[in-house]
């Protein structure tokens, strides 16, 4: 008899550890299916935000001063949200490119809101190369963050 609550113990352990381990493993495949979402999320984020960006552009050359000065607000509120929520997401690199990118893009929301687009060529060229810039990365960004959301769908 003792030799078989022995062996009812062993089972029950077997299949203790045999729980522990896929318990494991299922909390790892959530990890992964959670972490997945939060990078499409914001690889979607960028995506509109270098939308955005592009209608600036387009805004400021056309010389479409109230549409330009509504979309950079717009762009930087969204930029800013962005920014905070996915910052513990992105790599160091992108980090700081978004870093700097947010002082450009507060310049140029800056700008737009105190006066209209620049009618001499040194400052319209000025703003439209950081609207260029702005777009540029963004787009970078956008694709970057696109490319690891759809290589994490592979593996």
């Amino acid at each position: 008899m003792h030799h078989g609550l022995l062996a009812v113990g062993v089972v029950g352990l077997f299949f203790t550890i045999r729980a522990l381990v896929a318990a494991k493993g299922a909390k790892a495949a959530a990890e992964r299916a959670s972490e997945q979402v939060w990078r499409k999320s914001a690889a979607t984020d960028f995506a509109e935000m270098s939308q955005r960006a592009r209608d600036l552009l387009g805004h400021v050359q056309n010389r479409q001063s109230d549409l330009a000065t509504a979309r950079a607000s717009d762009l930087l509120q969204s930029f800013q949200t962005a920014f905070g929520r996915w910052s513990g997401v992105l790599n160091s690199e992108s980090l700081e490119s978004l870093t700097l990118l947010r002082g450009q893009l507060e310049a140029i929301s800056r700008s737009l809101s105190v006066e209209e687009i620049p009618t001499d060529v040194a400052t319209f060229t000025k703003l439209s190369d950081r609207c260029h810039k702005l777009l540029s990365v963004l787009s970078e960004e956008a694709g970057k963050v696109q490319l690891t959301a759809e290589t994490e769908d592979n593996e």
